[in-house]
């Protein structure tokens, strides 16, 4: 089912040069207790887009770690649990993957751990269910190992392994698909609807914070650091799965912003939202990933002053009043 679902997504943002298997390469980095600190950097780092992966992810624990931030949020409220799929779209890459709570040698588990598996093809987002799966199958014997060696011949095993599924899934024949609208599909989800006000709440802040990633025509290169800010929204997950989640709502950035923007969609296990990010995440936007929803509210929940005109300028229905 799962799968099903997220195929038939990809047919809207596949093309015709998307039917040899895409490359893909499988890293892992972060705190384990084969390493008495954080793990080297040779374990499947290999590719631009990885690299660049660690350091915004990675980077940005660590800047929330340094500041004290998440340890100013403890004082009141319980931390969000390392323990977290993900989702990192560019046009040019798709990463997906899991980080867990871990420790190195010495006992410190302030960092995670964080398998990701790259697919070299942005558009390709029907991959994510399958790198998801083999992060999560990686997550569980990687957990088992306390020698380097072990952890390198491991991870070297479950690269080929993934190599072989999505190779398989490329060579099946492919079934006839429709395509979805991913906000039609949104707003059947009991938060987002049905009166709308909760969707139109997410797009009025869309309109308002992301107006720089709004332009279709104009690529991210040619914008300024300052105009192309990153941005932030939690939401509800949408749909029963993490990749299911992530895909659907990355979608619907798509389809509200620019093919070209970079996006991220960071899904708490344990939890039933969201955190969606847009454009290169900065340890503020990252901030999102230990906290509850008492410091970072839904944004369906957020009570903008909306009125029927802007429902009707983006083709909803007019909202009804509580």
């Amino acid at each position: 089912m799962a799968e099903s679902f997220l195929r038939r997504f990809v047919s809207k943002l596949a093309t015709p040069a998307q039917t040899q298997t895409p490359q893909i390469f499988l890293a892992a980095f972060g705190k384990h207790p084969a390493w008495d600190d954080h793990m080297p950097d040779h374990l499947g780092l290999e590719t631009k887009a990885l690299i660049e992966l660690k350091q915004m992810l990675y980077g940005g624990i660590r800047g929330n770690i340094e500041s004290g931030a998440w340890d100013k949020v403890k004082v009141n409220f319980p931390l969000t649990a390392f323990d977290h799929a993900f989702v990192w779209r560019t046009p040019a890459a798709l990463i997906a993957g899991r980080l867990w709570q871990s420790k190195d040698g010495k006992g410190r588990d302030a960092y995670p751990m964080i398998v990701a598996a790259e697919c070299a093809d942005g558009n390709n987002l029907g991959v994510a269910e399958d790198c998801i799966a083999a992060a999560r199958e990686l997550q569980v014997q990687l957990d088992a190992l306390r020698s380097p060696s072990d952890v390198q011949s491991t991870i070297d095993a479950a690269r080929v392994q993934l190599r072989e599924r999505i190779a398989a899934i490329s060579a099946a024949p492919k079934n006839e698909t429709e395509e979805i609208d991913a906000r039609e599909v949104l707003l059947r989800v009991p938060e987002l609807g049905p009166t709308s006000e909760g969707m139109l709440r997410i797009l009025y802040h869309i309109e308002r914070e992301m107006t720089a990633y709004r332009d279709r025509k104009q690529s991210s290169a040619s914008k300024t650091a300052t105009t192309m800010r990153p941005q932030a929204i939690r939401v509800p997950r949408g749909a029963a799965s993490p990749a299911e989640s992530a895909v659907l709502w990355i979608h619907f950035l798509i389809s509200q912003l620019s093919p070209s923007i970079s996006c991220a969609a960071l899904l708490p296990e344990s939890n039933d939202w969201v955190d969606l990010i847009v454009g290169q995440p900065t340890p503020a936007q990252l901030f999102c990933i230990r906290v509850p929803l008492a410091v970072l509210p839904l944004t369906n929940k957020i009570p903008y002053t909306l009125d029927p005109d802007f429902a009707r300028r983006v083709g909803l229905s007019e909202i009804t009043e509580p």
